[in-house]
């Protein structure tokens, strides 16, 4: 009976270091959303959460406002804490300092530098470890950090917005606009929260976006723009292009000469990745990401041919789908998802939702797919 009021118990101070966690609110990357609660006896003492890459770690940033002193206290963070020099000195040299006496930690960090390390230290200073509480959501909360980490690929979000019968344009082309003002300003912030935004040379061509943050309350954050490219067939006028937000494009070896050239002297860079069955090797990009530039989320924004090819590969982790009370009809009109399709219905990819609701007038679906479990995504 002891044992089970005292999990709660730690389950109880273990949530309140979630909601310190997300207060991170994706501003934290390439680091994860780390949360911290100081307690003795059934106070809490203080809090803290990593806010950005470089500040204070969660563990600090409480144990600051208690003077860095908490002789015979608790700690409960929701990461293991870290046990060497980056930005910052380690987190296990301030808590030991502190005085902390019992640290009760959500999950192991998986980053080879940290893992097992921090938990190592504590132990062997005397600070007794409790690890593993909420650890499911704890790793939730991070799982965009933890594959990245542990898989060497960004964390996918494939966005879509549609009509009623599954249209994304209507015969003649015609997309703008399928969703709501509503819809329209939740992807503004969804482009605020990730590292970067990719799409293909089809909506780049019939749409012209500028991919960037240009509305919400949060901080401007923007997000890199990757652009696939395979035969440099977009015109460098194209709004991707205007500089105002650092721009990535990838296309096949062959075009590598000539599109650094066409590029040259403006913000652009552009690389070369070998080509797959369909196109451009996708996984070959999301790697070349995550090494040259440590995205950990990625948004696409694609069309249907660039949706078919990260489903078809299993590089989707999260899927945001969009849909409009509009009926378009018309045969030839395109849908969301390009390719040529299964031929039988159980080769479908199957999914499970996550969450609905109304933004606006449109419907917002988040799903899953089933095998995302597996990929430790």
């Amino acid at each position: 009976m002891r044992a089970k009021v005292l999990r709660e118990r730690d389950e109880h101070y273990m949530s309140l270091a979630l909601t310190e966690a997300a207060r991170g609110d994706w501003r934290t990357h390439p680091n994860p959303m780390v949360g911290a609660v100081v307690v003795r006896g059934d106070a809490v003492l203080a809090t803290g959460y990593h806010e950005a890459a470089g500040q204070d770690h969660a563990e600090v940033v409480a144990l600051r406002k208690l003077g860095m002193q908490a002789q015979g206290a608790e700690l409960f963070v929701t990461l293991e804490p870290c046990h060497h020099h980056g930005r910052t000195p380690p987190c296990t040299s301030a808590l030991i300092g502190a005085g902390i006496s019992r640290c009760v930690i959500g999950s192991v960090d998986p980053d080879p530098r940290v893992s097992g390390r921090g938990i190592a230290a504590l132990g062997a200073a005397g600070v007794v470890c409790e690890v593993g509480v909420l650890e499911a959501a704890c790793q939730a909360l991070n799982a965009p950090f933890f594959k990245r980490v542990l898989h060497g690929l960004p964390y996918v979000t494939l966005k879509m917005a549609m009509t009623l019968d599954g249209r994304i344009a209507t015969v003649q082309g015609s997309s703008q606009w399928i969703s709501g003002e509503a819809s329209r300003a939740e992807v503004q912030e969804m482009r605020r929260r990730h590292d970067a935004v990719m799409v293909g040379t089809g909506t780049v061509a019939a749409d012209d976006p500028r991919l960037t943050v240009r509305s919400g309350d949060g901080p401007r954050r923007q997000p890199l723009r990757v652009v696939l490219d395979r035969r440099l067939r977009l015109r460098p006028e194209a709004q991707v292009f205007d500089g105002k937000a650092a721009t990535l494009l990838f296309t096949r070896e062959a075009c590598l000469g000539e599109g650094v050239a066409r590029f040259a002297g403006r913000d652009i860079e552009v690389q070369s990745v070998g080509e797959g069955d369909a196109g451009l090797d996708l996984g070959a990009v999301l790697r070349r990401l995550v090494s040259s530039r440590r995205v950990t989320t990625l948004l696409c924004e694609g069309g249907g041919e660039l949706a078919a090819s990260l489903l078809s590969s299993s590089l989707v982790d999260e899927l945001v789908v969009f849909v409009a009370p509009k009926v378009v009809g018309g045969r030839t009109a395109p849908g969301p998802v390009g390719g040529l399709g299964v031929g039988e219905m159980a080769e479908a990819l199957s999914f499970d939702f996550v969450s609905w609701r109304q933004v606006g007038a449109d419907l917002c679906l988040v799903a899953k797919p089933r095998i995302a479990a597996t990929r430790g995504g």
